[in-house]
């Protein structure tokens, strides 16, 4: 981008590239204090978490974590002294983490871990490096942040609505301000609304106001795009956010929301919040970053590239294209030059194609789960299919537009410890080219490609491949239907075979497949011949075809249930009479019948049956925009309301459950969201699943799975990428689900990742015996659920345990490695063991010399290596290591440790057994010092200027003016009111507050007022302020003893004293630092100091005769 007053120029580089390509959250991008125009930096992730930063013209990257699926929105910020503070989703663990430190040296800490975390968080920076982090939850939003004492506070800030991502940052008064949208139902008739809150922390409470209102009800905020925050640099703040507007300004469809960029300012000491409508339309995001003299900085992802706007006080908005072509993630920053930086994940300019494949969860151990199967390509994820097999796997198939391919995905595949098979998805293309052209397009945007999978476990695809040549003065166009299949889908090398169906110049953009056992059968349109037709395959033979209904031009949806008698049930759109009708072969023959004629219905629609063969058929009112459903269980077709709030249902699905409930997947194209309706309350009810960006459009697929968890499968909109969704929920153990709930491992190792089940409450009395995770025999699976016990493996336990009683005497308790306190298996004792050298510290603490000396000796192994040699001190280490003690243990016995050869940057201050503070106790450790106490060592002081500008010279309670030791200001009071008196003889609310005020305690109560010793009581006297002698003071307490340290004061009574603490003990209070003037000649007077045992009169400034300088 170009400088102010500079020719407009932009450099572009590329920052990363990998197998796995890599997000971001709004905040990823940063600019540090580096002399010039600064160093950007920037952290990014999905896979793993990586930063970057800019040396010399080149990115260079690290990768900071290398855990599975952590860095997708990543948030970022450079503290003065450099040190890099990261934030970050940990999307298998569903945990927010924050990273901090420089390149090659990271420090890691859990930040949230409860609540449901999801990503979009943002990081905001103290001037002191301390870090406050806000990220949104499944209950709200939240800040956690240091306080001034380094504790880990969490605020909980907004608990209704749909929230947003936030943005946050510190003013230079220090008062941190975190802006976020919500989204809320208002009432019937207008639907969710959106409004921008900001919230002010001024170090003790947090203040809030709405940016927008609810009036006019069309302002509406959208919460699907994170709002920027930036400050001016005199204590103004500015605001970008998205808001969604309908109305004949949408230039492509008038009667459709999109959304438009606004910017709202509050100058410093203004009320009110100015609002400024800016030109052209968000799509994906924004970037947004300011300066100090007011100048603001816009990047707006349109869609078709980046637009940047910048802002000047006095003249207003200019607008440039900065990058052009799809743009998804994007972050913005100013350097110090005052140039804008922008981090934009796009395809490269150069590259003939632009290919990425990776996957995101939004959200783990939380309420929903979402992840990006396949971003490989610019568009792709239309119309996908789901599915399922007798175990439970779930595969798919999706149309990739820009490809022009068709590809099909399978989740399951076996990976150790892995969790639920739905964290893995492995996908393979179908390669099809067809007919004598060369310009094959499978399933091009002709409807969803059908999938079925028979009883031997054989995928099967329908689907629609269009081939065009030229044939002179014409082009022939011919349409395949064409049948493909994988004998084992999870597998990606097992082969795809294909085959045509039937071929015609045009057929219906709808079809749908089944398999009723090893028979599949085909429902497809042919508009040309003006039918529906069922086509047939039996194992080994060959298609047969029959007419469903003539008389009909089918040209929409068209889907397939099977009941439990095996009988067919199709739902299908008639183009001609534009209604929605239904067939079955229940009778042995096909028959048919409008479900819905009025208006234009069923375009899109989708049928599910029960085991008795009662159909229902949710579909969309086009007329309408209205999700509406249709069942037969009564004998006749009802018709019923699903939600009619906006324009919803253009893109559906359903299923039942084995709860015999039905869940709805579809599209709400105007509040741009992913929901699922369900009827197991008795009425529909409707939860939103994802809400970033156009979740749905394109396409929906639902299955529901045995424990009745909803998956979703769909195209999201502005990214163009295929999702996944799940409300099923991740866990480690029974504590991370609900009170009826319990931690299903589904055929994992205990203690790995599982899935959140609901407790049966009726189990059948007999079966064959389960070994339950908790060691315990169980007669069936279904009693060691009811228990709230996952299942280990069939059958009786026989050699579960967790100590070596029980294994017999020639076994032990044979555990993993580094799990001492697990659960292990018995294993035997190995006879003997071979003459080899590979030590291993046994979990008894013992040194073996190899594991199976280990086992020998009924041990099993906590880490390989030695096991840390006692020691009493660092003499007792090997060059290196240091005698690591327990904290507060300075002479007791530790282990040798190594050395950290590399800290991080974090203030955490603790205080070394050598009496010396210490940042944070890594370097302690690289110093070879063992921490004594958290906290920094105490330092004697007599005042507050001793003392640092945070902290406060504390005495004893009614030790006013003696020795203290330098302490903490705390950062906020909770205590209950139990006023005291403070040396400064003011009353404050307990000694909390008079320890932020930076006033030791000199009584408890109120302080009593006296203006002479006689008002006071025995022991006390009559305290002024400092230098205030003619006015009153309170009655203090005097000391019992005084420290000598000679800081000489004149009294109140005209007298010299050593300290202040001397001077009350002498009942008079303190006029001024220093000697007294009692001759008025401005020179301190020489004479005697009271207290100061031992002096000797000497003059101003002379060493003679002194043992040192004359004070």
């Amino acid at each position: 981008f170009a400088a102010r007053g500079a020719p407009a120029a932009v450099t572009r580089m590329a920052v990363h590239e990998a197998h796995y390509a890599v997000g971001f959250a709004p905040h990823a991008l940063a600019v540090d204090a580096t002399p010039g125009a600064g160093i950007p930096h920037a952290a990014f992730g999905g896979d793993h978490l990586y930063y970057g930063r800019e040396v010399e013209g080149a990115w260079q990257v690290e990768m900071v974590d290398g855990e599975r699926g952590v860095g997708r929105d990543a948030a970022l910020a450079v503290d003065p002294g450099g040190t890099v503070h990261i934030a970050y989703w940990d999307e298998v663990q569903g945990v927010l983490k924050v990273a901090w430190g420089h390149s090659g040296s990271w420090s890691f800490q859990t930040v949230g871990t409860t609540g449901g975390v999801s990503p979009r968080p943002s990081v905001a920076l103290w001037s002191d490096g301390r870090m406050a982090v806000a990220y949104r939850t499944a209950e709200g939003l939240r800040v956690a942040r240091l306080d001034a004492a380094g504790n880990l506070v969490a605020d909980e800030l907004r608990r209704e609505g749909s929230v947003s991502g936030s943005s946050s940052l510190v003013t230079p008064d220090g008062h941190l301000h975190v802006v976020y949208v919500v989204e809320a139902l208002l009432g019937s008739g207008i639907g969710s609304r959106g409004r921008l809150f900001h919230e002010e922390f001024d170090g003790t409470s947090w203040w809030v106001e709405a940016v927008t209102c609810f009036c006019p009800y069309d302002v509406d905020v959208t919460s699907a795009i994170t709002p920027g925050l930036a400050s001016d640099g005199s204590g103004g703040l500015a605001v970008a956010y998205a808001e969604r507007v309908l109305g004949s300004s949408n230039p492509v469809d008038p009667f459709r929301t999109w959304l438009e960029p606004r910017v709202a300012r509050k100058p410093a000491g203004a009320a009110e919040w100015q609002v400024e409508e800016l030109p052209g339309s968000v799509g994906s995001g924004l970037g947004f970053g300011g300066e100090a003299d007011g100048t603001l900085h816009l990047a707006v992802a349109t869609g078709q590239g980046v637009s940047y706007g910048r802002y000047t006080p006095g003249s207003g908005w200019s607008w440039s294209t900065a990058v052009a072509g799809a743009v998804t993630d994007l972050s913005l920053a100013v350097n110090r030059a005052g140039l804008p930086q922008l981090l934009y994940k796009g395809a490269d300019p150069g590259a003939a194609s632009f290919r990425e494949v990776w996957w995101s969860v939004r959200s783990v151990m939380g309420e929903w789960v979402a992840r990006r199967v396949d971003g490989a390509s610019a568009d792709l994820g239309w119309n996908p299919s789901l599915t399922t097999d007798d175990q439970g796997r779930m595969v798919a198939a999706y149309y990739d537009r820009e490809g022009r391919w068709l590809f099909q995905i399978a989740n399951g595949r076996p990976i150790s410890g892995a969790g639920p098979p739905w964290l893995w998805w492995e996908w393979s293309r179908l390669v099809s080219t067809v007919g004598p052209g060369s310009n094959a397009l499978p399933a091009l945007e002709r409807g969803r490609p059908a999938t079925a999978i028979d009883a031997s476990g054989t995928l099967h695809l329908l689907y629609e491949s269009v081939d065009w040549y030229s044939g002179g003065l014409i082009d022939v166009v011919t349409v395949d239907l064409r049948h493909a299949w994988r004998e084992n889908p999870a597998d990606p090398g097992s082969v795809w075979h294909d085959e045509v169906v039937a071929t015609s110049s045009v057929l219906g953009p709808g079809l749908a497949l089944a398999a009723v056992g090893d028979t599949l059968h085909a429902v497809y349109g042919d508009p040309w011949a003006g039918k529906l037709v069922h086509a047939s395959k039996p194992p080994g033979g060959g298609w047969s075809f029959e007419t469903v209904e003539e008389g009909v031009a089918p040209g929409g949806a068209i889907d397939l249930a099977v009941d439990g008698a095996g009988h067919l049930h199709a739902s299908y759109y008639d183009a001609g009479g534009k209604d929605l009708h239904y067939a079955t072969d229940r009778s042995g023959a096909w028959s048919s019948e409008v479900v819905a004629g009025a208006g234009d219905v069923g375009v899109e629609n989708a049928i599910a049956v029960d085991p008795a063969g009662h159909a229902s058929i949710a579909f969309y009112d086009a007329d309408h925009g209205d999700l509406l459903v249709a069942t037969n269980a009564s004998g006749s077709w009802e018709v019923a309301a699903v939600e009619t709030a906006g324009d919803v249902g253009r893109d559906l699905d359903i299923a039942r459950g084995p709860d015999g409930f039905l869940r709805i997947g579809y599209y709400d194209a105007t509040a741009r969201q992913l929901k699922v309706a369900s009827n197991e309350l008795g009425v529909w009810t409707i939860r939103t699943f994802d809400s970033g960006g156009l979740p749905g459009e394109g396409g929906v697929a639902v299955h529901v799975d045995a424990g009745n968890h909803v998956h979703l499968l769909y195209r999201e909109g502005a990214s163009r990428d295929l999702y996944y969704a799940t409300d099923a929920r991740l866990c480690r153990d029974n504590g991370d689900c609900g009170a009826s709930e319990y931690c299903d491992f589904l055929g994992s190792p205990c203690g790995s990742l599982g899935q959140c089940e609901r407790r049966p409450v009726l189990c059948p009395p007999t079966g064959g015996g389960v070994c339950g995770c908790d060691g315990l025999t169980y007669t069936n699976a279904c009693l060691a659920h009811m228990a709230g016990v996952s299942v280990a493996y069939g059958g009786a336990c026989t050699n579960l345990c967790t100590t070596n009683d029980g294994c017999g005497p020639g076994g032990y308790c044979d555990k993993p490695v580094g799990q001492c306190g697990g659960t292990g298996t018995c294993a035997a004792r190995p006879a003997s063991c071979a003459p080899v050298t590979d030590p291993v510290c046994g979990c008894d603490g013992a040194t073996y010399d190899n594991a199976c000396e280990a086992a020998r000796a009924g041990v099993a192994v906590d880490h390989p290596g030695p096991c840390p040699a006692p020691c009493s001190g660092n003499g007792d280490c090997p060059q290196g290591q240091y005698c690591d003690k327990p904290e507060g243990v300075c002479g007791g016995t530790g282990v040798c440790s190594d050395r950290p050869l590399r800290c991080g940057f974090l203030f955490d201050p603790v205080c070394g057994c050598d009496g010396a503070t210490y940042d944070n106790p890594c370097w302690a450790a690289m110093a070879g010092v063992s921490v004594a106490q958290a906290g920094a060592c105490p330092r004697a002081c007599t005042t507050n200027a001793d003392c640092g500008a945070e902290e406060y010279c504390a005495t004893p309670a009614g030790a006013c003016g003696g020795e203290g030791v330098c302490t903490q200001r705390p950062f906020l009071c909770k205590d209950p009111l139990s006023p005291v008196c403070g040396c400064d003889g003011a009353t404050y609310d307990n000694a909390c507050s008079a320890a932020q005020a930076g006033v030791s305690p000199a009584t408890h109560g109120a302080c009593r007022p006296c203006s002479e010793a006689a008002d006071c009581d025995t022991g006390e006297s009559c305290q002024r302020p400092f230098g205030a002698c003619g006015e009153a003071g309170v009655c203090l307490p005097a000391p019992d003893a005084c420290d000598p340290a000679l800081k000489p004061v004149c009294g109140c009574d005209g007298a010299t004293y050593a300290n202040r603490c001397y001077a009350a003990l002498g009942g008079t209070s303190v006029a001024a630092s220093g000697h007294c003037d009692a001759d008025g000649d401005g020179v301190p007077d020489d004479g005697d100091i009271s207290g100061a045992s031992g002096d000797r009169p000497c003059a101003a400034g002379a060493t003679t005769g002194c043992d040192d300088n004359c004070v």
